[in-house]
């Protein structure tokens, strides 16, 4: 089962009297798939929307991916750009990209010069 980002929200938010419990019920019951762009929009509206701190973002997800059946692509993959994600000011898609260049060895192409630099910081 794959869920929107709102349900995912509404489970750590606690903040609709109505769609939070219905969310729960489905998180704590089920086996979610949860791919890396519900993700990103989560942690987008996470830091961007509610003001969550970085590393406040990456202990959610570590903690659910420990606690809950959550399954997303690449597991090493997402603990590389949480980490990232947590000690940098990079945004999350340009920390999926280095959490690539890590665990997949992927050459990464780009004219972002922060992206460079921590590239280049593990090369």
């Amino acid at each position: 089962m794959i869920i929107d980002a709102n349900v995912f929200l509404r489970y750590i938010l606690d903040d609709s009297v109505k769609q939070s419990p219905i969310a729960a019920n489905i998180i704590d019951n089920n086996e979610i798939h949860l791919p890396n762009e519900v993700l990103a929009e989560i942690v987008y509206v996470l830091e961007k929307v509610y003001k969550v701190p970085r590393k406040t973002i990456k202990k959610i997800f570590f903690d659910f991916l420990d606690k809950y059946k959550i399954i997303v692509p690449n597991p090493e993959l997402i603990k590389q750009t949480l980490n990232k994600y947590s000690t940098t000011k990079l945004d999350f898609i340009d920390c999926i990209l280095f959490g690539y260049s890590i665990v997949e060895k992927e050459k990464i192409i780009t004219f972002d010069k922060e992206l460079l630099k921590e590239l280049e910081k593990n090369i």
